[in-house]
């Protein structure tokens, strides 16, 4: 799959080539600072967890979280993986 996050002015961006991915030089930092943690998934209240050093749904959200948004979003990105619905009680999103 190849996709692209980058913020709107093109200053941020990573990309993968469906091999092996790019990014600028800060984003290329903070994505190497993350790698082996689990980051947030964009859309939901929970962390994804790494499968693997190959793993693009991690890289992905990896760099929806290090890259200042607005951002743009092409190709196919990997699928974000759906809540767990295992919330502890009263919680607010």
């Amino acid at each position: 799959m190849k996709w692209r996050v980058a913020n709107t002015d093109g200053a941020r961006w990573l990309e993968h080539d469906g091999k092996g991915w790019a990014a600028d030089g800060q984003t290329t930092e903070e994505v190497n600072d993350a790698k082996g943690k689990p980051v947030p998934v964009a859309s939901l209240a929970e962390t994804y967890r790494p499968k693997g050093d190959g793993d693009q749904t991690w890289l992905y959200q990896a760099a929806r979280s290090v890259i200042p948004g607005p951002v743009k979003v092409t190709g196919t990105p990997p699928k974000v993986p759906a809540a767990t619905g295992d919330y502890p009680e009263g919680a607010v999103f």
